[in-house]
């Protein structure tokens, strides 16, 4: 075959992946065509005119009665932005925190320690955050009140700072239930946790410093108590992921007044 009679191969791409917009020998084709004439109008063809409706000359049009158009917005119209201050920011963070009897506050920038009747606490604050006792109260305020940046910071140290003065004053309390045929808990010398949870042997648990355990082997049942908030709420989280409970049954370890959503099982034959 001669040389140039040779041809392209085509693509291995399949059609279907192929771009729209890169158009194919018969698209060109088609767009080079010259476009068809318009057909003739109804004068023309010895048509008259199409009359206009009764009682169109009633209602013309605003440029015919002298009305400026209204104006057309090119894209869509940016709200106005509120200036940020103080008083639009947390709702969380402006309230001040209570100071019980006996609870006192040691600031020592960046460092806060909170002394009580339980215990004490200790805890490094954000750098976008600072603490107010001006007043002799308890306040967090930002360092920059102008800065955007400061207020989700604002409300999360002012929780976390009301935790700990309630810890140390009150102290936090969780109660986990273990609930299962032959399942059960029972202390293993003075701090740590025996569970018998179905497994071929049982789970023993290592309580952390500062976390208490009261245990009431026969229903089942052990209350955490600690002034640390963080700490007792991954210590029980801890203790639940070991028989976490099942839908079906509702065997498992469970937080007191935890509702478990249950399943239906597969009907037996009949």
């Amino acid at each position: 075959m001669p040389a140039g009679s040779l041809r392209s191969r085509p693509s291995h791409v399949p059609r279907s992946l192929r771009s729209r917009s890169s158009p194919g020998p018969r698209s060109l084709r088609c767009l080079q065509a010259p476009l068809p004439a318009e057909p003739p109008g109804p004068a023309a063809c010895g048509a008259s005119e199409p009359r206009a409706s009764p009682g169109h000359d009633r209602y013309p049009s605003p440029a015919a009665s002298g009305i400026p158009a209204a104006p057309v917005a090119s894209g869509r119209p940016c709200a106005a932005r509120t200036p940020f201050s103080v008083s639009t920011m947390s709702r969380i963070g402006k309230l001040p925190i209570p100071l019980p009897k006996g609870v006192k506050i040691a600031w020592s920038d960046p460092d806060i320690e909170v002394k009580g009747p339980k215990g004490t606490l200790k805890r490094r604050l954000h750098h976008k955050v600072t603490v107010d006792t001006s007043d002799g109260g308890l306040k967090i305020v930002p360092r920059n009140a102008g800065d955007p940046a400061s207020k989700p910071f604002w409300g999360l140290t002012r929780s976390l700072v009301n935790n700990m003065v309630t810890g140390v004053s009150e102290g936090f309390t969780k109660t986990l239930e273990v609930q299962g045929v032959g399942w059960k808990i029972e202390e293993e010398g003075s701090r740590a946790l025996r569970l018998s949870l179905g497994y071929s042997h049982p789970v023993i648990y290592a309580l952390p410093e500062g976390v208490d355990a009261k245990v009431e082997s026969k229903v089942g049942r052990v209350a955490l108590s600690s002034v640390d908030n963080e700490l007792l709420g991954r210590t029980c989280a801890t203790i639940r992921a070991f028989r976490p409970p099942e839908p079906y049954k509702g065997k498992g370890i469970r937080y007191q007044g935890e509702v478990v959503r249950r399943k239906v099982g597969k009907a037996g034959s009949k």
